[in-house]
């Protein structure tokens, strides 16, 4: 038989080598005498299999050494026999795990991020955080299971599980289910490294293994009224600029009156991408946006305004090189009030929540990512608006703003999207305009007046006809 049980090991008392023992179930000395003793029994065993395969095994027991490279062992000659015998599957440094493959996946697709040369690979910085995210997901649950091992059940049971990341800056993290479009851009980036691993010649097509598909049950966003907005903005642009930071509520607003960007979209504005206009006798800003979420499809920048109340604000902000981030602290680091801390969420007192007193980051550090959100949340906790986050409150929310004011099609226009199923999610029914309709079907009721008609039917149908008053 091909392949067997070995050691470097020898007898303590009789200088022999060890050899395997099948009914002891161990390794031991060849003796007789000494082949039942202890110390004539080896925990340090290894495996041949071929011309240069070996593979080592240990444990604290010489008996569950030997059964790990005896299964081991015929495990290989039973894939000989069946024609499947692959190597990769045997070795120490696992070169089909699953983990060891997804890394090699994730740093692979990280040299494809804005690849001029390569358009079939290239992705953007976000796509590839997104499935760095992913990926880690799958590599914490299978570890280094064999890639050709996991099956639909072990794939099931991942998704049926899979919950919510906690929140690193939670106190006591709540961990919940994941949402279904959690699950579908995870089995999305599953499927892609799958496809990898065919393309690269790990794998075979044929041992990619069914993936579960679901549907999808998206979540409609919280969104708030004009007046809402407004109050937001107040709020914002009183406490930023008491700190010396008024690009705070710049950045708010500009995403309020521009529903085509993203809050995302407004760390890669740089200060050459403001380029001040005139129209009408006044003043305004015309922000470039060339780097954004959609660049890939449209293959053309996006654009946003200030106002002439903004570059009254912008007037007062010393400029930067051409450059610098134009969304970046201006204001001094360190100062500081009595019985206060000054940190990039603004001056508070300690009695404030604990979760805002960090801080504040050096001048000329851009904005952090997250901090348009904070800033939006705080406004809105303090304002009583719950569940309203910054996306749905600018984008969605102006979204329905403007269609009720320019119509549905010039909404679609100005909001970048490309297809009407995208675009309806930000339209659900109107009620007010429910309610318009209900009433004229209201008041179409009271006027109808039951048809006369001739013949012998026109009693009958006459007295069955509604009434006028209904």
């Amino acid at each position: 038989m091909a392949g067997g049980i070995y050691t470097e090991e020898k007898c303590p008392l009789c200088g022999q080598g060890m050899k395997p023992d099948p009914n002891l179930e161990c390794v031991c000395c060849p003796n007789p005498k000494h082949k039942k003793q202890p110390q004539c029994r080896t925990r340090l065993v290894f495996i041949k299999f071929g011309k240069d395969f070996k593979k080592r095994f240990s444990s604290d027991d010489p008996v569950t050494s030997y059964r790990l490279a005896h299964q081991e062992l015929e495990s290989m000659r039973r894939a000989v026999g069946r024609g499947t015998f692959d190597r990769r599957d045997y070795e120490p440094s696992h070169p089909l795990g699953f983990s060891t493959l997804a890394q090699k996946y994730i740093e692979d697709r990280e040299k494809d991020i804005s690849n001029p040369l390569e358009e079939e690979f290239r992705i953007s910085r976000q796509t590839w955080i997104h499935l760095r995210s992913d990926m880690s997901r799958c590599m914490e649950a299978f570890g280094q299971t064999n890639v050709k091992e996991l099956g639909y059940d072990q794939l099931r049971d991942f998704f049926r599980d899979m919950q919510t990341k906690p929140n690193p800056r939670a106190k006591s993290p709540v961990l919940i289910p994941a949402k279904s479009k959690t699950k579908k851009n995870v089995r999305t980036n599953l499927r892609a490294f799958y496809n990898w691993m065919v393309k690269t010649k790990v794998i075979k097509p044929s041992e990619i293994p069914e993936i579960p598909s679901f549907k999808v049950v998206m979540e409609f966003r919280a969104r708030i009224t004009w007046e809402q907005q407004e109050a937001v903005l107040h709020w914002v642009r009183e406490r930023s600029t008491e700190i010396g930071e008024p690009k705070i509520y710049l950045g708010i607003k500009l995403c309020m009156n521009t529903p085509n960007i993203r809050p995302g979209d407004l760390a890669h504005v740089l200060e050459k991408d403001v380029v001040p206009t005139t129209r009408d006798s006044q003043r305004f800003g015309v922000v470039t946006i060339n780097s954004h979420k959609t660049i890939e499809h449209t293959q053309a920048p996006k654009y946003g305004i200030f106002t002439p109340e903004d570059m009254g604000i912008l007037d007062s902000i010393p400029k930067g090189f051409p450059s610098l981030p134009f969304f970046r602290w201006t204001s001094p680091e360190g100062r500081r009030c009595k019985g206060e801390r000054v940190n990039q969420y603004g001056t508070w007192k300690k009695t404030e929540r604990a979760k805002y007193n960090r801080w504040r980051a050096p001048a000329g550090t851009p904005y952090g990512p997250d901090l348009f959100r904070d800033w939006f949340k705080r406004a809105c906790d303090a304002l009583g608006y719950e569940g309203v986050g910054l996306y749905g409150g600018t984008r969605h929310s102006t979204t329905r703003i403007l269609k009720d004011i320019i119509g549905r099609d010039n909404t679609q226009h100005l909001n970048g999207d490309r297809t009407n199923e995208a675009f309806s999610r930000y339209l659900e029914e109107n009620v007010e305009e429910l309610m318009e309709a209900a009433m004229l079907r209201e008041v179409a009721g009271k006027v109808r007046r039951p048809k006369i008609l001739s013949g012998p039917l026109a009693d009958h149908r006459i007295r069955t006809a509604p009434p006028a008053n209904h």
